[in-house]
């Protein structure tokens, strides 16, 4: 049965210019995801807000990957920000200008894990945490256009059990920035008879001053494109509606877009799961649950956003910061020297007044990291350590914000059974 680990490393700044992601156990790794920060931690961020999501998988030949990077630059009196998608690296860091201040792309896939190349070394210290599938997975890479109106049928070949999907609004041959900071980051899962949508998305106005930024969460869509003018409203809405034995079918509400995606099939009984959650008030271990089975690793979404916004835009200084975390449950598989099981990139923007302050926050011991919108240094909403329950997972939340839980989604692939024991379905629930 198929195995996912999660590696976070700091990348290099010089020196040679691959890096070796592995897990010890997984074998010969097919498909990952991969997540930049501007930062190397959680108590001691960049000035500049920086993030990058990108996927990659193992074709015959080649090796597929895509990914979307957004940047803002600190201390400006209106926002000074950067977006970009790209169809040849998986990883990629946007500085203040919006050119290219480091690039990863997959060089090798090797025993245990994957061979990243840093064809640009970053100029400041970024931390790259790496989620990685074995060989037990059916999988594709790629990009699709939605129509802008009613539906359109994406083939994989196989009938999915999940779907990571990522865009900024750019098409995935983009060769410079565009203007304006715009991230979607959402995912799909089906058990064979319930589809299950949950997504995130984020945007900053260029050239705006206070009160800009705009966050929407939502549980029943994987994705949104956002109107960066003034208005700030949601312009499409995108879900999956059905899935075949060979394909799927999205459907698009006022408008098209173009994502990239991972789309994996996890093995007959093994199943994932994705649902959103309200973050804790009060220290301590949180239950991930629904799945009906024992989880093994999380990808997980945080962001400032209270229950009563959910799947509306806000606009206030609540909504400037998010982060995307991921980890697993066996943190004593051996790793490369320095490596960590979970790893998380966050983006603060506090731009109530004068300047706009904005900062990257990563953590190598945190899945979750929800930084400070409001000038403060650290986190107000972390979490670390995926542990597996008989219901999904948890995680250990070590701060929190005690007078309101903010919205989360979490994604979670079931554990492989020990010796004699069954697989169990995850649950129907909408």
């Amino acid at each position: 049965m198929a195995k996912s680990r999660v590696c976070s490393l700091p990348a290099p700044t010089s020196g040679g210019a691959t890096q070796d992601y592995t897990v010890a156990g997984i074998g010969t790794a097919t498909c990952i995801i991969v997540v930049l920060s501007g930062a190397t931690s959680a108590t001691s961020p960049d000035d500049d807000a920086i993030i990058s999501v990108g996927v990659a998988s193992n074709p015959q030949s080649g090796t597929d990957q895509n990914s979307s990077h957004i940047q803002s630059e600190d201390g400006q009196g209106n926002h000074d920000n950067d977006r970009r998608s790209d169809d040849d690296v998986v990883g990629r860091i946007l500085n203040t200008l919006g050119q290219v201040d480091g690039e990863v792309t997959v060089d090798s896939w090797i025993t245990d894990g994957v061979r990243l190349s840093w064809d640009n070394f970053p100029t400041n210290a970024i931390k790259c945490t790496v989620h990685i599938f074995d060989d037990d997975i059916e999988f594709e890479t790629g990009e699709v256009t939605l129509n802008a109106s009613g539906t359109t049928v994406l083939d994989v070949g196989f009938q999915m059990t999940t779907t990571f999907w990522h865009q900024t609004g750019t098409a995935f041959t983009a060769t410079k920035s565009s203007a304006n900071a715009f991230l979607c980051f959402g995912c799909t899962t089906y058990d064979g008879s319930t589809i299950r949508n949950r997504g995130f998305s984020y945007g900053e106005r260029s050239s705006a001053g206070s009160g800009d930024p705009r966050s929407v969460f939502w549980n029943n869509r994987f994705g949104c494109n956002l109107n960066l003018g003034s208005s700030g409203s949601i312009l499409s809405e995108h879900h999956v509606s059905a899935v075949g034995s060979t394909d799927m079918t999205i459907t698009a509400s006022g408008g098209g877009a173009t994502y990239g995606y991972l789309a994996i099939k996890t093995p007959a009984g093994q199943g994932c799961f994705v649902d959103d959650y309200l973050s804790p008030t009060s220290t301590g271990r949180f239950d991930l649950d629904g799945a009906g089975w024992e989880g093994q690793s999380c990808i997980v979404v945080q962001s400032r956003i209270k229950s009563a916004d959910v799947n509306s835009h806000v606009t206030s200084n609540d909504a400037g910061a998010f982060s995307i975390g991921m980890g697993d449950a066996h943190p004593t598989d051996s790793r490369p020297n320095g490596a960590e099981e979970q790893g998380a990139a966050g983006w603060a923007n506090d731009d109530g007044a004068g300047t706009v302050d904005l900062e990257s926050y990563c953590t190598d011991r945190g899945v979750i990291l929800c930084p400070q919108d409001d000038g403060g240094t650290g986190a107000d909403v972390q979490a670390e350590d995926y542990e597996a329950e008989t219901d999904g997972g948890s995680l250990n939340f070590d701060e929190v914000d005690t007078g309101n839980g903010r919205l989360l989604w979490a994604w979670q692939m079931q554990e492989e059974p020990e010796s004699g024991q069954q697989f169990m379905m995850s649950p129907m629930s909408g």
